[in-house]
Order: structure tokens, then C-alpha cells, then sequence
């Protein structure tokens, strides 16, 4: 599973893409349950005008989720 961050006049969209590459708006549950299957996520990839502080901040959840 991959999220993808995309941002457009400050408004921010998360999409979870999986590994089939079948792309879905995000919600706890769908990725709940593709944790479950796949037990990691890959890279996040951002869409728009994000700060360094606002990646970093993703991809240590994503290290973190990713490390337990």
C-alpha cells in the first residue's frame, strides 16, 4: 500500500493506492485492513506544494508503522 498526498490551495487529499495498483479515498478502515494484508507501506508520494517539514513528518510515521 502506498499513500498519495496531493495538495491544492491548501486543501489536502490523501488516496491509498494498493499494491494492485487499484487506487481509493482514504478512510482508517481501507487501510486498516490493507496493513493487516500487507503489513507495510511503501513510500508516500506528495502531489503539490508541500513543506520538507511535512514530508519528513509522513515518512516518520511510515518508518515508524512500518518498524512494529
Amino acid at each position: 500500500m502506498k499513500w498519495i498526498f496531493s495538495k491544492e490551495n491548501e486543501q489536502c487529499k490523501i488516496i491509498l493506492q494498493k499494491t494492485d495498483g487499484t487506487k481509493t479515498d482514504f478512510s482508517y478502515i481501507n487501510m486498516i485492513k490493507e496493513l493487516y494484508e500487507e503489513k507495510r507501506i511503501d513510500e508516500a508520494e506528495f502531489e503539490g506544494d508541500f513543506l520538507e517539514g511535512e514530508k519528513e513528518s509522513v515518512r516518520a510515521l511510515i518508518d515508524e508503522i512500518n518498524n512494529h
